[in-house]
This record gives C-alpha cells, structure tokens and sequence, in this order.
C-alpha cells in the first residue's frame, strides 16, 4: 500500500496525523508545503509503478517473440493481460 495516495492523506488530516520523516527531514502536517510533498511523492510513485508495468509488458513481448516460454505463473496472467 502507497503511503503517499489520497485516501491516506485525506485520513491522515481527518485524524489530525502528522508525519514526520527524520530521515529524509519533512513533515505531513496540512500546510500547503506538505501537501505539495505529498502531492510530489504520489506522482512519482504513480509514474514508477506505470514504468514497471511498462518494462514488464515489453519484457514479456520480447521473450515472446524469442520463442522463450514464461514461467506457469505467468501464463495464467498474460492471458488476463491480453
């Protein structure tokens, strides 16, 4: 589960949650600063997941065209891919 999406956010402002990262030092707190974090760290998780379906897809393609076989988990997914 994505930390950064807005159903967590929205319930992070409804339970009064702030989040605070030492590490990476910022802070979820309903200021317009931490919104355009949030905001930042959703898009980027939403465009990674995309170039990881992107990279799988064209990777399956390929093997495909290769004539090399998938594992037997991936038959029952490609099937529901294509």
């Amino acid at each position: 589960m994505a930390l950064f999406n807005y159903e967590n956010t929205s319930y992070f402002k409804r339970k009064e949650i702030n989040l605070l990262s030492i590490k990476d030092n910022f802070k979820l707190d309903g200021s317009i600063e931490s919104k355009v974090i949030a905001f930042a760290f959703s898009l980027c998780a939403e465009i990674e997941r995309k170039l990881i379906s992107e990279r799988t897809k064209e990777s399956l393609n390929r093997l495909k065209n290769e004539g090399v076989k998938p594992p037997f988990s991936y038959l029952l997914c490609y099937h529901y891919m294509y």
